[in-house]
């Protein structure tokens, strides 16, 4: 199978991918599970929501659509299956659902969960805050639209941790995040090399395959299902795939720092398309 982001291609062999390991055995021992986030810049938990829960918001957000519009005729919300057809809409923007969802009070009362903050504080060692920027992605087989690799502290500053949720199934061809093995500790000089614009500290590139050959590690990735939740530390390198298939991608990212620190304050207002962070 070939896989690919930004419409480059990469094969999906034992050279270029490895699956993520979950580390659910570990949920009731926080300073494991800070170890594996210290070691790898992530940890992987299959089911930490309510699959209903992440289901609703999925359905949710496709009903904030005009009918006959993205959804394929005779498929339900909760499939979330593409027509094909362009929206008209600017993503992100004040006519675009996605605007409407990040400042819904469904999704608002879903991230105040009590249990992802006890998560944090405990991988964080100390009080952690919430920051109100939630970002919502609505990725599909003609978007083209995949994050190129790029480290989270290139965009924002502080000790952030970053919860990534997927609301929905998404299987590897739906588009979902891949991480660099070990990329946590690599010291920038060895990284900025491959930049798309040297010594620019923004994205690192959209060739996963080349970023794979030349720094010889693999990509990190598995067959997301609803519920399932990623923490990242801000240094470790991600990207995401190109949605190959008929199936939406729609996830979320939910950050947090600690309480002492100051929030970067791009991250202290809504988010809306556009944003460049």
């Amino acid at each position: 199978m070939i896989v690919s982001s930004h419409n480059k291609s990469i094969p999906f062999t034992e050279k270029y991918f490895t699956r993520i390991p979950d580390s659910n055995s570990y949920l009731e021992n926080f300073s494991t599970l800070r170890k594996y986030l210290i070691n790898d810049g992530f940890i992987y938990l299959k089911n930490f929501f309510n699959k209903e829960d992440i289901l609703e918001l999925r359905e949710f957000y496709f009903k904030l659509f005009p009918v006959n519009t993205i959804l394929k005729d005779g498929t339900s919300l909760r499939e979330g299956i593409c027509s094909g057809k362009n929206f008209g809409v600017v993503y992100g923007s004040e006519d675009h659902p996605a605007y409407r969802f990040v400042r819904s009070e469904k999704l608002k009362k879903f991230i105040k969960s009590k249990k992802l903050a006890i998560l944090m504080n405990h991988l964080a060692e100390c009080k952690t805050k919430r920051l109100k920027r939630v970002v919502v992605r609505h990725l599909c087989k003609s978007s083209r639209t995949s994050a190129k690799a790029h480290r989270d502290s290139q965009w924002s500053t502080g000790n952030v941790l970053s919860s990534w949720i997927v609301l929905g199934d998404c299987p590897v061809d739906s588009g979902g995040i891949v991480y660099l093995e070990k990329s946590n500790k690599l010291k920038l000089e060895k990284i900025k090399p491959h930049f798309l614009k040297y010594y620019d500290t923004k994205w690192i590139t959209d060739d996963l395959k080349d970023l794979s050959d030349k720094l010889k590690k693999r990509w990190c990735y598995a067959n997301f299902k609803a519920g399932d939740l990623l923490i990242h530390d801000p240094d470790v390198i991600h990207a995401s795939l190109d949605s190959n298939n008929e199936y939406m991608r729609l996830s979320i990212e939910v950050r947090f720092i600690p309480v002492k620190e100051s929030p970067d304050s791009r991250w202290t207002g809504d988010w809306k398309g556009g944003d460049r962070y």
